[in-house]
């Protein structure tokens, strides 16, 4: 029979590590779940008191980045003590990079990411957070595509030197789920479509802070390359026009939630974002900064029965007592 034990608090998760008997006393436990906890390096030699059944341990790290040596030198004792365990059973961990509230002026380089991600091999890295206020000092991508079993990343980088090849080298990796990714205004739209070749048919959430040198040609072809994306964040698009936005999006048949910022040419006539209430599960729509939309625009979109809620000018609310979820319409402040 499989025994897992999940610690969701970090109480919880001091109460079972913090106390090497108490996990002995699971000697049984297969699979264990320490991702909604913050895992601490010293904690990490304590899990050597699970039993010899153990064949998965999963588990989330936060790091919060003070000072360069001091980050370092605690990546280096996490590393470590995974690759001991990672030799008993199979390590899937998690890893959230973000900056001490009383840290000064910091950004993490180039040289810092690869030090991130020069994780050792038995371990598995499934997922990577990188603080906006620390990501905007890395520009070159090459030390992710070592991340090869990579589910979910989560970047935004100054993009000022990648440039199409350089993002197609994420191509590498096929089991994204969650792709979070800065700004790639150098990154035309077939080179996003080769960059995520890789996991396109696993990718399920795609935001791109400024996809500026996204076209109409592109955006297409980006979207009939995911067919299983769920949700879809864009900001700043200037160079998408009406026309090409609403038979763009129809090739997403499960997009749930969308979000789009920054464009001057879109509105809801023409059959642009009309054609939005043609998608079965979409549910909300956020939209900002578009010059164009007007407040008949934003009506249009109320009519959809499929939406539940709609941002930009107005805010749909859903009632627990009506079927129909145009009630409850409020200014958007």
């Amino acid at each position: 029979m499989l025994f897992v034990l999940a610690l969701a608090r970090p109480g919880a998760l001091s109460a079972a590590v913090g106390q090497p008997a108490k996990l002995s006393s699971f000697p049984n436990i297969e699979e264990l779940d320490l991702r909604r906890t913050s895992l601490s390096p010293f904690q990490i030699p304590q899990l050597r008191a699970l039993g010899p059944k153990t064949r998965l341990l999963q588990l989330t790290y936060l790091e919060r980045v003070g000072r360069p040596y001091e980050y370092f030198e605690a990546l280096r004792e996490l590393y470590d003590g995974l690759a001991e365990l990672a030799h008993r059973c199979r390590v899937e961990a998690e890893l959230h990079v973000d900056k001490s509230p009383h840290a000064g002026s910091f950004m993490l380089s180039d040289a810092d990411l690869k030090t991130i991600t020069n994780i050792p091999a038995p371990v598995v890295m499934t997922k990577l957070h990188v603080s906006h206020q620390l990501a905007y000092g890395v520009r070159d991508l090459a030390p992710l595509t070592t991340l090869s079993s990579l589910r979910s990343l989560d970047i935004v980088t100054y993009c000022a030197d990648i440039d199409n090849e350089s993002f197609r080298g994420l191509s590498v990796l096929t089991s994204m789920t969650s792709l979070h990714f800065g700004i790639v205004n150098h990154v035309s739209g077939d080179g996003l479509v080769d960059g995520l070749a890789g996991s396109a048919a696993t990718l399920q959430e795609l935001a791109l802070v400024d996809c500026s040198s996204l076209q109409n040609a592109g955006l297409a072809a980006l979207t009939a390359s995911l067919p299983q994306l769920r949700r879809l964040s864009l900001i700043k698009i200037p160079w998408l026009t009406n026309s090409c936005v609403g038979g763009a999006l129809m090739r997403l048949g499960v997009l749930t939630c969308l979000q789009l910022h920054d464009n001057g040419n879109i509105s809801c006539g023409d059959g642009g974002l009309q054609q939005l209430a043609k998608l079965p599960l979409l549910r909300q729509v956020d939209i900002k900064r578009f010059p164009r939309f007007t407040p008949q625009d934003v009506n249009t979109l109320l009519q959809f029965d499929n939406l539940v809620q709609v941002n930009d000018r107005c805010k749909l609310r859903r009632t627990p007592d009506s079927e129909n979820y145009l009630a409850g319409l409020e200014p958007h402040r």
